[in-house]
């Protein structure tokens, strides 16, 4: 039950960051994601139930709407195999095609309840 807990409180909308994406698309695609984020938070939380805090992440995107690149730019987790699950996840993200390549960020913040 805790696990439950602590997974249904994954902020996924989180705005802290200055440089955060406004992009709808890439807001839609991370909105249509969270249940791979939080399959993959609740996995975490087994080994680690305290697991919490928020990673910043910097996505290139291609013209055709693949995401062709994720990185970590910051983390409080210190949960490095947790991080790069999440970047596998991210990369699987299919956005519109678009006019340019960019370059967005994006923030997940996890709540533990313990």
């Amino acid at each position: 039950m805790k696990i439950l807990l602590a997974t249904m409180m994954l902020l996924i909308c989180t705005f802290a960051a200055a440089a955060e994406t406004q992009d709808r698309d890439v807001l839609a695609a991370f909105d249509g994601a969270k249940g791979k984020f939080y399959a993959a938070y609740g996995r975490a939380l087994r080994e680690n139930p305290k697991l919490a805090g928020k990673v910043v992440f910097d996505l290139d995107i291609a013209r055709s709407g693949d995401v062709t690149a994720c990185r970590v730019q910051s983390s409080t987790m210190r949960a490095p195999d947790f991080e790069r699950q999440l970047c596998d996840r991210i990369t699987q993200l299919k956005l519109p095609p678009r006019g340019a390549p960019s370059t967005e960020t994006k923030t997940l913040e996890f709540f533990s309840t313990l």
